[in-house]
């Protein structure tokens, strides 16, 4: 990546104003940049997918078929590039229109669209704003065209897949499958070496956490322990962090917000408080602006799967890091959020047959791995991908973050409110949490203030 990477919100202020840029960013934005709409390019290499099985195509005498796919513009995402133009090449009496659309546009320009009637054939969505969108006829049902289709749905992470529905039916097939935005955490050997601190392993604790930061820590010279959850960390990266204390931030139906009425959860939030209010080893919100793992001001960062090689181009030969998971909580849990991209085809389309080829190619194992190999990409939703050597290779940390996903302990069902308002408490858990998460309110004040304004939102009826 060109710019540094703590979140995928952070990244949208440095590359927001940038047309073809896609932030990597984890929450929604009314930004009204423009899409840009290309035909796809002539493809560098020819080969089919593993996965998919092309589908039957209109008789060249009834000329070109039009469709349209909606891809994200990113260094990471140039696989996108390269499979929608290998796909085109293969279906030659198709006309396929290619746009480009961040992102942070993402969720409101579908709906905009499937109003207008211009909605893309094939496009992607963020497991966020996916059921609401699902329950506004976004998308088409797939449970049709994968039984007519092998696909090898098997080879999907249920959990992935598991994203992928809204009342019963699929709508959509798993591309990116990872733990949350800031649960894989950067370590600058070199401030631990100098310092004469060991380096921890994934066995670490939360308590070793503080320890280790504290020591770290020289705020004079702008030189912070950690950064973890800085503001304006999201609902449902703090969802991740609850878990690890065995809480979490809504209730098992969906229905509360249970930031302040879960004991385990309080707990966590203390911890993390505690790291700015009372250990100091955090910048405070004067000193957080332009603080950064990658400008070798923080010994411990936290980041999402997604960017871990890609902070490694940016880093480059400017210190000595290596990345480890998140340390376990009291009870040895090590929460996380079960983040799931998905691509879909419109509930709209008059091509579902050759949408849904399309959107099983860059689901595919081979679009999986060349994604990893070639744009510093983390592994996809398929199992297939994880397991592959050029992939196992690229990074030891996929072997641990796979373990981790599966191992049957760490739950990290993704916390989507029941009524389907995730836009409203993100936006309003980002606006009241600043002085508490600072440490600018007392910790029972701010804890209250949060918990009463998100559940506000909660007790609303779902949109009409």
């Amino acid at each position: 990546m060109s710019a540094p990477v703590v979140t995928r919100r952070n990244a949208l202020k440095v590359l927001g104003a940038l047309v073809l840029a896609t932030p990597l960013i984890q929450a929604c934005s009314s930004s009204s940049t423009p899409a840009a709409t290309t035909s796809a390019p002539a493809p560098t290499q020819a080969s089919g997918s593993a996965n998919a099985k092309p589908a039957a195509t209109a008789a060249p005498s009834q000329g070109k078929v039009n469709l349209s796919l909606a891809i994200r513009v990113q260094p990471i995402y140039e696989w996108q590039k390269h499979f929608s133009s290998q796909w085109a090449q293969q279906h030659p009496n198709v006309n396929l229109e290619v746009v480009q659309i961040p992102y942070a546009n993402m969720a409101q320009k579908q709906l905009t669209e499937l109003a207008t009637g211009t909605l893309q054939d094939s496009f992607y969505s963020g497991i966020k704003w996916f059921p609401y969108s699902a329950a506004k006829g976004v998308y088409r049902s797939l449970d049709d065209l994968t039984k007519t289709t092998d696909i090898g749905l098997n080879d999907f992470f249920p959990a992935a897949l598991d994203g992928c529905k809204f009342n019963g039916k699929l709508y959509g097939l798993p591309q990116e499958f990872q733990t949350g935005n800031q649960n894989i955490m950067l370590l600058n050997t070199d401030m631990f070496n100098k310092a004469g601190v060991t380096v921890p392993t994934d066995d670490w604790t939360v308590d070793d956490f503080v320890q280790i930061a504290q020591k770290l820590t020289d705020s004079k010279n702008n030189i912070f322990g950690t950064n973890y959850l800085g503001v304006p960390a999201t609902y449902y990266d703090f969802a991740a962090l609850a878990r690890t204390w065995g809480g979490n931030d809504l209730s098992s139906d969906r229905k509360k917000f249970t930031l302040a009425t879960d004991p385990n959860t309080v707990k966590a939030a203390q911890w993390v408080v505690d790291l700015r209010a009372k250990y100091k080893v955090a910048p405070n919100r004067a000193q957080s602006s332009g603080i950064s793992f990658p400008a070798g001001q923080v010994a411990i960062g936290g980041t999402g799967l997604y960017a871990v090689l890609s902070t490694g181009k940016t880093i480059g030969n400017r210190f000595k890091w290596e990345p480890v998971l998140f340390p376990k909580g009291p009870t040895g849990l090590r929460g996380y959020e079960a983040f799931v991209v998905i691509w879909s085809v419109s509930g709209k389309t008059q091509q579902p047959e050759l949408a849904f080829d399309l959107t099983n190619l860059l689901t595919s194992k081979e679009a999986g791995v060349y994604g990893v190999v070639n744009d510093a990409y983390q592994p996809t939703s398929r199992q297939s991908v994880w397991s592959d050597p050029q992939v196992q290779k690229a990074s030891p940390l996929f072997a641990r973050v796979l373990t981790w996903m599966t191992n049957g302990k760490d739950k990290g069902v993704f916390p989507e409110p029941d009524n389907l308002r995730f836009s409203e408490l993100e936006d309003k858990w980002e606006n009241v949490v600043p002085p508490w998460l600072y440490g600018e309110v007392p910790f029972d004040q701010g804890i209250k203030q949060v918990q009463d304004a998100c559940q506000a939102i909660m007790d609303e009826a779902a949109p009409s």
